[in-house]
């Protein structure tokens, strides 16, 4: 089974949280946020074929160009706070959700998604400017120069297990590391399977 980590986040990555719980040499608390922090915000869901789909952006398909409109099966995201022990905080994996499918956006698809999601997109700039981001260098000019979205689920697929005051502690074995492509074993299907 496959996992990725994500950036930690209190507000069951909804919307950004601010640096608590994220390590001090990270991107994200250095630059106030990580894109993987509304991934489940309701305002970036659509209804496709019947089924309501939530989009969002992890940081392991951000270039991902071999899996770019691939489907993959049983996904499990994990979090963990900082990793460096700063500020004495939990330094374990924290299992966050379980998922029986994700889709990675093709190029084409990512820039119709962020055209669709501008509005829902801008309400996040709001937020982030309340969190004293820099959005203009970070936000609006994302640093990898990269559409601020780049996977979809179907919401019935999704298994949410993360419950701050009682974790569910993991032990990835296949895990991806936020600053690398996702793992090779993709699983080519049709996405409305």
């Amino acid at each position: 089974m496959p996992f990725a980590r994500i950036t930690y986040n209190t507000k069951d990555w909804k919307h950004p949280s601010g640096p608590f719980g994220k390590c001090p040499k990270l991107w994200e608390t250095e630059k106030g946020f990580g894109f993987e922090e509304w991934y489940r915000n309701e305002s970036f869901q659509k209804e496709e074929h019947g089924e309501i789909w939530q989009y969002g952006y992890l940081q392991c398909f951000k270039s991902a160009k071999n899996h770019k409109g691939s489907t993959y099966r049983n996904v499990d995201l994990f979090t963990r706070q900082c990793h460096c022990g700063a500020n004495n905080i939990l330094n374990r994996f924290i299992a966050v959700a379980h998922y029986n499918s994700l889709y990675v956006l093709t190029d084409k698809e990512r820039i119709i998604a962020e055209e669709e999601f501008g509005n829902e997109l801008q309400d996040i700039r709001n937020e982030l400017i309340g969190l004293e981001v820099d959005v203009v260098n970070n936000f609006d000019n994302h640093p990898d120069g990269l559409p601020k979205i780049n996977f979809k689920y179907k919401v019935k697929d999704e298994k949410y297990l993360y419950d701050s005051l009682n974790p569910i502690f993991c032990n990835p074995q296949n895990r991806m590391w936020r600053y690398r492509n996702f793992y090779n074993d993709r699983i080519e299907i049709s996405i409305y399977d």
